[in-house]
Parts: C-alpha cells; structure tokens; sequence
C-alpha cells in the first residue's frame, strides 16, 4: 500500500498577487458530457469556468482532482484555481452559484496554499456506485441509480470485490484511452453493502476507494461483478469465474461495463489524519 507520494510541493506555483482558491463541487452529470471541458462547452468544468468569469471577470482554467464521464455524477468532486479577486469565499460560493445552473452547486470555497493542488494532493479518491432491482425503481431512480435485472446476493458480490483489493495491473479494464499510460492502480477498499432508500426499498451500494482510477475502470468493475454473480450456479463458481478474468489480464467479452447512471464520485481524500485512519483500518483487515 503506497503512504509516500514523494511529491513536489512547488510544482504549480502561484502568480503573483493571485491566491488559490479550492472548490468543493455537486453535480448530476445526466446533461453533461463528463467533467472535461469541450469544445461544446458541455462539460461540468466550462459551467464552472464560466461562472467564475461572471463573478471574477477573470478567465480560469479549474484543475479537479479526477475527471468523471458523460452521465456520471460527484457528491463532492474538488477543484481549485488561482484568482487576483478580492471576494471572500464565503460570497463567492453564493455568487457562483447564482450563475450555475441547479443541478451544479458549490458546496463549500476556501484559500488554499499553493502547495495545495486538486490532482496531486489527493491521498485517495472515493467513489460510490448504486444498484436496485429493476422492478423496484421509481420514478426518482431515473438516471441515479443502475436497475438490475438479478441483482445477486451482497454475501457474493463482495466474494468478488474482496478479489480487486490490493495494489495491481488493472489493464484488463483498460479501455484505449489509457493507452500508453500506466495501468497499474492500487484499490484500498472494494465492498457491497445493502441499504434502503427514502421510500424503503432496498439499494445496493459499491463504495471503492483508491489512489486513483482508470477510465471505466469501476464501471467495468461492477458490470463484470453483477454479471458474473448473476450468472454462476454458486458461489465457488462465481469466485472462480472472476479469478479467471483477471487472470487473464486482458479486455474481452467477459467484461462488461454497467451504465453511468449510478456511479457518483464521492469524495477525494486530502487530510493526513483521514488517510491515516484509512490505512490503519486496512492494514487490520489484512491480517
């Protein structure tokens, strides 16, 4: 498990008379094409970007700590940039947010030294990917959540998700945008649990926590992991089967990668206490 990033604090430094602003950011991703900014201007990144020129008149640049994809959304995706205005980030979360439309909010602003960077500052990244069965959605469920068709027992699902645990090549995931990259991720957390939802029914929820992620590489993840669950006879079959995928350690019709609707990027770890805790509950767990 990697703790030392051995990183440069003073790789991007701060203009002068500018400061560096982080921004802690809300989105449902259904009306965008991913965080990225395009040249459609349909990214969550030019609504942002185009926000703070309204607020700033200052034409930014924001750097998040990861990128989601068309339809995926962030509970709390962070950001920052590097600003010369005066307005305190108390007002500047209001006056961005009058110039967002609803379904992006900021959710919380603050100055930050520009040691401090979105991407590579992060100690680990979490995600949360959400699943019901179909006959179970509701009418608020649309584009939220994933609808199974089978949606297999949490005692089988985490038979496979314990699998992915640990520090590996993920390039069996890997689609072509990660060509010529490093494949290789290392996963601290990989565990389904079951909840309810507001009107009782029950959810399953991935929670996955890792130092970063490869592009599909989650959605890949549980696909595959519905679909081999669902498929297999037992238990033994369905460890075995998955095993065997990634064994294999190479992209082929066994992977199968489950829609965007429910995959919501959670949260980015940054403090040195909250990463400590972390990794001294997984270090416990493997023994």
């Amino acid at each position: 498990m990697r703790k030392d990033w051995n990183r440069n604090d003073n790789i991007f430094p701060i203009e002068s008379g500018k400061k560096r602003i982080r921004l802690d950011v809300s989105y449902c991703g259904t009306e965008y094409t991913g965080w990225q900014s395009q040249e459609t201007k349909t990214g969550v990144a030019d609504k942002i970007e185009r926000a703070i020129f309204e607020v700033t008149a200052e034409s930014v640049s924001v750097s998040a700590s990861g990128r989601t994809d068309k339809g995926v959304h962030a509970l709390c995706q962070t950001c920052h940039f590097d600003s010369s205005t005066t307005i305190s980030t108390e007002k500047i979360v209001l006056a961005l947010n009058a110039h967002l439309p609803y379904d992006i909010r900021v959710i919380g602003a603050q100055d930050v030294a520009e040691t401090f960077h979105s991407r590579f500052s992060s100690l680990a990244r979490e995600y949360r990917y959400f699943l019901k069965p179909y006959n179970k959605l509701n009418s608020f469920d649309k584009n939220r959540v994933w609808g199974v068709q089978k949606l297999p027992s949490v005692k089988r699902l985490n038979l496979l998700a314990k699998e992915v645990e640990g520090e590996r090549n993920f390039a069996f995931l890997s689609l072509i945008e990660d060509e010529g990259k490093s494949t290789w991720r290392d996963v601290y957390i990989s565990k389904f649990s079951s909840a309810t939802d507001m009107l009782g029914e029950r959810v399953v929820e991935y929670k996955i926590v890792a130092n970063a992620f490869l592009y599909h590489q989650i959605r890949s993840l549980v696909g595959t992991m519905i679909k081999v669950s669902a498929k297999a006879k037992s238990d033994k079959e369905a460890l075995e089967t998955f095993r065997g995928i990634i064994a294999k350690k190479d992209r082929d019709n066994t992977i199968f990668t489950a829609p965007p609707d429910g995959l919501y990027f959670y949260k980015t770890i940054y403090n040195e206490e909250e990463w400590s805790i972390l990794s001294s509950l997984i270090e416990n767990a493997s023994i």
